[in-house]
Order: structure tokens, then C-alpha cells, then sequence
């Protein structure tokens, strides 16, 4: 099992998934937790699976 979490350039949380073994991908539809739509901009994310992690930037365009 795996964790994704989206963060935005201040480093808070927007968003997380926990995805099941099967889950070969996530399409982010640009809103929070809450399901507020947030701004065009940089976001972090972070995919975590054990003791293993990996964290990447992406753009986010409307």
C-alpha cells in the first residue's frame, strides 16, 4: 500500500489518497479536501510506500 500527498508550495497539505496495491494511477481533479478548487501554481507530491519515499514538483494550469 502506498500514500500520495499533494502539497502547496508553503509545504501544507491540499490533498492525500491512499491507493491499494492495484491502483496504477491518480488523476487529481484540482481540489482540496474539502473539495475547494485551488489556485494554477506549483504543488509538491509525494508518494510514500513503506520506508521508501519520493517527492517531485508539478505545475498546476487552468
Amino acid at each position: 500500500k502506498a500514500t500520495l500527498t499533494i502539497f502547496n508550495i508553503l509545504g501544507e497539505e491540499v490533498r492525500k489518497w491512499k491507493l491499494e496495491e492495484s491502483q496504477g494511477s491518480v488523476i487529481w481533479n484540482g481540489k482540496d479536501e474539502l473539495g475547494n478548487t485551488v489556485s494554477s501554481g506549483v504543488y509538491l507530491y509525494r508518494l510514500q510506500s513503506g520506508k521508501e519515499q519520493i517527492t517531485k514538483k508539478m505545475l498546476l494550469l487552468k
